[in-house]
């Protein structure tokens, strides 16, 4: 065991080298003002290596995305270390471009990444 945990550890050292990219990861938080009016705040949560892939084209047509008016969306997988912790909706700038999270790829993660399909927004 002490050896598998020592091969672990190198393996996700010499991992890190390709995650060439850098990730902001934020949280949303909504608040209410004594008026009642909603306002939307993101919270930078953490600051880690990633590596960005693109993923292709998204039709998106289902009813809950009418409001986008049914565009292509540009779609990409994001490997981040194991140890960062991600959440679908979260979003995310890697070298200036904004992303939202839209799943969690967990047939992707494994002992040395953890991987996630973003969506991104174009704000």
């Amino acid at each position: 065991m002490v050896l598998r945990a020592r091969m672990q550890a190198k393996l996700a050292a010499t991992a890190l080298q390709y995650l060439i990219d850098i990730a902001t990861i934020y949280v949303q938080s909504d608040e209410k003002d004594a008026a009642g009016a909603q306002s939307t705040t993101r919270t930078p949560v953490i600051t880690t290596p990633c590596r960005l892939i693109s993923a292709g084209k998204s039709n998106q047509t289902a009813v809950a995305e009418a409001a986008r008016q049914e565009t292509l969306s540009e779609m990409y997988r994001m490997l981040v270390p194991c140890d960062v912790t991600l959440e679908v909706n979260q979003r995310v700038v890697v070298n200036g471009k904004t992303f939202e999270i839209t799943r969690i790829e967990d047939k992707w993660t494994n002992a040395l990444f953890k991987a996630a399909l973003l969506e991104a927004r174009h704000e």
